[in-house]
């Protein structure tokens, strides 16, 4: 059986009590799975503890690099995710779990990551996804601010199969990064939650398969200058 060695692939943070469990999976349980204990170090499967996951041995079953959330279809609640790959990695969910990710947000240090697994935000959060790859392939609830530091070379795809829900909340992309960086396949993303997506403050359009930043024409923003001039000149009129 081919075995490809994978370090530091990903950290997952959940702020529930002091104690760490690591994620290994270096064989020992024979499979990808959350649940099963033999695939962590310092603690049983599915670890309510856990503060870091990260594939650091031989991977037998998965040699991409693949967590499959496995907690009994509930989903998975944790503080911070952070991604420390050279490699293509993947987080899917066995039962329909989806990650419910806390106020730390991501932080990626590595190429980046498929999320298979649908997302869940309920607290403003920043992800900080710099120059990496990430295509969110489960299903997006976003019910908070959340900020996205996006660097030149880094890409966002959205690829949900069927349209993602409503969102009460918001992805505020800032940073300079490139035309065409962030990109929606099929109808993964409605008019709702377009309108709830901003580029450096700027609302989003959608041509073809990119989002744009849409920029006020300057005519139009010389237009409204020009009628707060006026607005100026009759208010001190008739003080």
């Amino acid at each position: 059986m081919k075995k490809i060695i994978i370090t530091s692939l990903v950290v997952l943070s959940a702020l529930l009590n002091g104690n760490a469990s690591t994620w290994t999976n270096n064989g020992g349980g024979g499979d990808n799975l959350s649940s099963t204990a033999t695939n962590w170090s310092g603690g049983s499967g599915n670890p309510t503890d856990v503060i870091e996951i990260g594939i650091t041995g031989d991977y037998d079953t998965a040699p991409e690099g693949i967590l499959m959330l496995a907690n009994g279809g509930n989903d998975y609640t944790l503080s911070q995710l952070v991604v420390n790959m050279g490699i293509g990695g993947y987080i899917m969910s066995d039962a329909g779990e989806a990650l419910v990710i806390g106020a730390g947000g991501i932080i990626n240090n590595g190429i980046g990551l498929v999320m298979e697994s649908g997302v869940k935000t309920t607290v403003a959060q920043t992800w900080n996804l710099g120059s990496g790859a990430f295509d969110f392939k489960g299903k997006l609830e976003i019910n908070s601010a959340v900020t996205i530091n996006l660097s030149s070379g880094g890409t966002v795809n959205f690829s949900a199969s069927g349209s993602n829900p409503g969102w009460s909340g918001s992805l505020n992309f800032v940073g300079t990064f490139d035309i065409g960086a962030v990109t929606v396949t099929g109808s993964a993303l409605t008019e709702q939650n377009l309108s709830n997506i901003t580029f450096n403050g700027h609302a989003v359009e959608r041509v073809g398969s990119a989002l744009v930043e849409v920029i006020p024409e300057p005519a139009v923003t010389d237009a409204l200058l020009g009628a707060l001039a006026l607005l100026g000149v009759f208010i001190r009129r008739f003080r």
